[in-house]
């Protein structure tokens, strides 16, 4: 499999799609508004792209990049398509293209006692076998407990909380 990136943007035929992939897949509290999204990618340092396996839409990474750090804020393949390694090529894609960065992002925190502790399991395990790690830091917002993940085994909170300070200073 070879995975085709594209910039996202609202003139593009998938935009559609990929608008009803983000819906589907991420909690309505946990999505910044797609109008907000549009105006973010203005910003160099902020990259939406969708990816593709020849013509057929596989799904879509939102990032943010600083000096050390690559930030994935969404990440989402096709539900037709899960399991079939488009998450791990995706993974792979930007790895490849930002290979001297710290690859950070937050998923809810196991809990056996969530309707969807199943989910959250397996996006951990998935992470994992590409080689992103949990950090057992945790953080509460809107009543959801998440955790980091790091592609750098000896995680320093320190930086991540530098990014976030770095990200709302501009």
């Amino acid at each position: 499999m070879n995975l085709a990136a594209k910039n996202i943007h609202k003139k593009m035929p998938d935009y559609t799609a990929i608008k009803k992939l983000y819906k589907r897949s991420f909690p309505r509290k946990e999505q910044i508004p797609l109008w907000i999204l549009r105006i973010m990618v203005h910003r160099k340092t902020i990259h939406a792209k969708a990816f593709y396996d020849g013509d057929k839409l596989c799904g879509f990474a939102y990032v943010i990049e600083q000096e050390k750090i690559l930030y994935i804020l969404y990440l989402a393949v096709s539900n037709a398509l899960r399991g079939q390694g488009h998450g791990s090529e995706i993974i792979k894609w930007l790895r490849d293209r930002y290979p001297d960065k710290t690859i950070l992002l937050e998923v809810e925190a196991p809990d056996e006692n969530a309707d969807n502790a199943e989910a959250r399991n397996r996006r951990i395990k998935f992470y994992k076998k590409n080689g992103i790690y949990e950090t057992n830091e945790f953080f509460s917002m809107r009543g959801v407990r998440y955790e980091i993940l790091s592609s750098e085994v000896n995680f320093v909170r320190e930086d991540y909380d530098a990014f976030w300070k770095k990200l709302f200073r501009r």
